[in-house]
C-alpha cells in the first residue's frame, strides 16, 4: 500500500502512520513473547523478530523522506525500538541476572548492525535543519512548524545516543567517517549539513564518560577534533 511515487504528502504521512502503528504492535508482541519460558513462545518470538526486520525497509523509506512530517510519522516506532534493542542482543549486558528470567529469544549483534548503520545514515540527513527554518528570529519561536521540527530533532538525538549503547564502536566510527568526509568535501556541503555533522559530533562527545582518558588514548573523537582544527575553511566560515 506504499505509494512511493506519490506527490500527495498527506497520503504518505497517513501511510507512514499506518506502518508506525503496525511496527509498534509487532514490537510489543515480540517483547512480550521473548520473555515467556515455553518453546512455543520462542518459536513465535522468532516469527515476531522476522516480522519486525521485514518491516524495517518500509519504515526506513518513510524515514528517509525529505518532508520531516513524513519522516516524523515513523519516529515513535524507531524510538520504541531503540529503547529496547539493547535487551534483544545476546551478551549486550541487557539480560537478566537470574537464569529463570532469561528471555527465550535473543538476536546477535550482527543481525542488528545493518539496522543501526542505516539509522545512523538517515539520522545525519534528517537532523539537518530544512531550508525554511528561521534561526534566531523571535517571530518564529512559537511557530508550530518550527517547534515540531525542533522536537523531531530532539527525538533523533536520543535515538542517535541509544545506538552507542548497543554498538559504541560503530557509532564512533560513523562520527569519524562523517568528520573526514566533511573535511574533504566542505566546499560542496551546505551549511545546515555541516551543522548536522558538528552537532552529532558534539552529542557523541557527551557520551564519553572520561574525556581526558579518551583524548590521551587518541580516541576517535580526539582524531576528529584534530581534523576539524586543521580545516581552515571550516574554522574561518562566517555562517
Amino acid at each position: 500500500c506504499v505509494h512511493r511515487s506519490s506527490t500527495d504528502l498527506q497520503l504518505l504521512e497517513k501511510e507512514a502512520g499506518l506502518f508506525n502503528a503496525v511496527g509498534e504492535v509487532a514490537l510489543e508482541a515480540y517483547i512480550d513473547l521473548r520473555l515467556q519460558p515455553d518453546a512455543e513462545s520462542a518459536a513465535a518470538a522468532q516469527v515476531g523478530w522476522e516480522f519486525v526486520r521485514t518491516l524495517m525497509p518500509f519504515v526506513f523509506w518513510f524515514f528517509s523522506h525529505q518532508e520531516y512530517q513524513i519522516a516524523g510519522a515513523v519516529e515513535p516506532f524507531l524510538t520504541q525500538f531503540f529503547v529496547k534493542v539493547k535487551t534483544f542482543v545476546a551478551c549486550a549486558g541487557g539480560e537478566a541476572a537470574n537464569p529463570e528470567q532469561q528471555p527465550c529469544h535473543t538476536v546477535s549483534l550482527d543481525q542488528v548492525r545493518p539496522i543501526l548503520q542505516q539509522t545512523l545514515q538517515l539520522i545525519i540527513q534528517r537532523i539537518a535543519y530544512p531550508d525554511w527554518f528561521q534561526h534566531n528570529d523571535p517571530i518564529y519561536e512559537d511557530d508550530e512548524r518550527h517547534m515540531a521540527f525542533v522536537e523531531f530533532r530532539r527525538s533523533l538525538t536520543k535515538i542517535f545516543k541509544r545506538i552507542f549503547l548497543v554498538d559504541d564502536q560503530m557509532g564512533f566510527l560513523f562520527v569519524q567517517a562523517s568528520i573526514t568526509q566533511l573535511a574533504q568535501r566542505l566546499s560542496a556541503v551546505r551549511p545546515m549539513e555541516v551543522e548536522a555533522v558538528l552537532f552529532l559530533y558534539k552529542e557523541a562527545g557527551e557520551i564519553v564518560k572520561d574525556v581526558e582518558k579518551h583524548l590521551q588514548a587518541n580516541g576517535p573523537l580526539a582524531a576528529c577534533f584534530v581534523q576539524l582544527i586543521g580545516c581552515d575553511a571550516l574554522i574561518k566560515a562566517e555562517h
